[in-house]
């Protein structure tokens, strides 16, 4: 059984912990893993350079047009025509960092 604890949720954005995927450290909760849904029509462009994941949006009022991920916090990422699933580690700085609303910008 799923359980979704949701940060960010618009039209065409959703942004979730998965609350039964939790992660830890030696045995400590650290977090949970938790996954970033965009929908195609709202990407411009997104490419892997270096250690980011770079991704340029359409204007929202939840997301900035322009920002980047470090590849350290993807567990892994799926494109197809639809949109783009992020998964991003639990208790990762940056994953904690996307569900706060903080994203690294371009502008």
């Amino acid at each position: 059984m799923s359980s979704k604890s949701h940060f960010i949720y618009e039209i065409g954005i959703e942004g979730y912990e998965e609350t039964i995927e939790p992660q830890s450290i030696f045995g400590k909760f650290v977090g949970f893993n938790a996954y970033l849904l965009l929908d195609s029509t709202l990407l411009i462009s997104i490419r892997m350079e270096g250690e980011y994941l770079f991704i340029e949006t359409s204007n929202t009022d939840k997301l900035p047009t322009k920002f980047k991920i470090w590849g350290d916090a993807i567990l892994y990422y799926e494109i197809d025509k639809l949109r783009i699933e992020i998964c991003l580690k639990g208790g990762h700085h940056i994953t904690k960092d996307i569900i706060c609303g903080k994203y690294t910008t371009l502008e």
